[in-house]
């Protein structure tokens, strides 16, 4: 909104409780500073996928939702466009011309030029990441950017020279990559989408995919996880996040922490999933339903001891404090598959 100040333009955004990668942040942030994110939250975060380079060790987990051909389509409240961004250009226009005609900006940039993105200790080096851009104050010559400064989600003020300088550094890296003569931004506005509202059958199919590690319920026109024959699905996502584990710490090498939160955000969407479903009559209120949803918060609860625990393994490379992360997480991913059968027998029966 525009303050009494003309000279500021902020845009409704709110720190999501999801935090995962940049743009599902963003997105979140966005919905609920709207009072619309319930609903996105519980028709999705279930489709749980894993991409493995096995030959080069690289691993991705994430969450799979709905996408049209353009990766960045896929949420239904938001309206995307993409810009084409020259070297000739002005970066700050273009950002307060979108702000002025309420759209946020999703870009990427290298965060070496961005002082408050780097902790106190390490040193800095040139990385090219996404940031969500929300505002602007021409007075104070600054944006507001939102984004993990500092290893927390948080919205920052970045100066008008710090952010040119990281944004013109990330356009010389991808024209000269890609010999182009442009780079493409995303703006997001979002709208009031009445047509999209809770879809219990989809929930139902989406756990009834997770157990049987397939993936057909989701659209995907854009085939972006079906091309590879390395991606897996819900339990075999599972089992080859606790391979991964095991590979790394037998070679005495740092475990991914946020793997293990987004079983964490899995397991807590689920239980808040479960309390929506009963208070909005998708499903009775019983001792049953409600035992399989103390089991998520219970779930939920151990994630966030077995994260700790991860932190502290990455800190010593301990090989007891390994033999019990795999432990745990194998005790973690059989209590996961089991309350989730339970739950799908009971939704199959509703």
């Amino acid at each position: 909104m525009v303050g009494e100040n003309n000279d500021l333009n902020k845009l409704p955004f709110k720190i999501p409780k999801y935090k995962t990668y940049p743009l599902n942040t963003a997105i979140n942030g966005i919905l609920k500073a709207y009072g619309d994110d319930e609903v996105w939250l519980y028709n999705n975060y279930i489709s749980l996928w894993i991409y493995a380079l096995r030959q080069r060790k690289e691993y991705m987990v994430d969450f799979k939702y709905d996408m049209d051909i353009n990766y960045y389509e896929y949420c239904p409240m938001l309206k995307a466009e993409i810009i084409e961004v020259g070297k000739t250009d002005n970066i700050i226009d273009i950002i307060k011309d979108s702000i002025d005609n309420e759209k946020y900006i999703f870009l990427e940039v290298d965060t070496y030029f961005i002082d408050l993105w780097w902790d106190d200790v390490g040193e800095k080096i040139h990385c090219e990441h996404q940031m969500l851009i929300l505002g602007y104050d021409s007075a104070k010559k600054v944006i507001f950017g939102a984004d993990f400064f500092k290893q927390t989600f948080s919205i920052q003020e970045i100066s008008y020279l710090n952010f040119r300088k990281a944004f013109d550094a990330h356009m010389g890296y991808v024209r000269e990559r890609d010999n182009v003569n442009a780079v493409e931004i995303r703006t997001f506005k979002y709208f009031k989408n009445k047509n999209y509202t809770f879809d219990i059958e989809r929930v139902r199919n989406m756990i009834s995919d997770f157990l049987n590690s397939s993936e057909k319920t989701i659209n995907d026109v854009s085939d972006l996880f079906t091309v590879h024959e390395d991606v897996l699905y819900g339990i075999e996502c599972l089992k080859h996040i606790l391979e991964y584990f095991k590979e790394c710490i037998c070679i005495n090498e740092w475990l991914d922490y946020r793997i293990i939160h987004l079983t964490y955000i899995f397991n807590d969407i689920m239980y808040c999933r479960i309390d929506y479903m009963i208070n909005h009559k998708y499903l009775s209120d019983n001792t049953y339903i409600r035992s399989i949803q103390s089991d998520f918060h219970d779930m939920a609860h151990k994630n966030e001891m077995l994260r700790n625990l991860v932190m502290k393994y990455n800190l010593i490379k301990g090989q007891k404090c390994g033999e019990i992360v795999i432990k745990k997480l194998k005790d973690l991913f059989w209590q996961l598959e089991n309350s989730l059968k339970e739950l799908n027998i009971y939704l199959e029966n509703i």
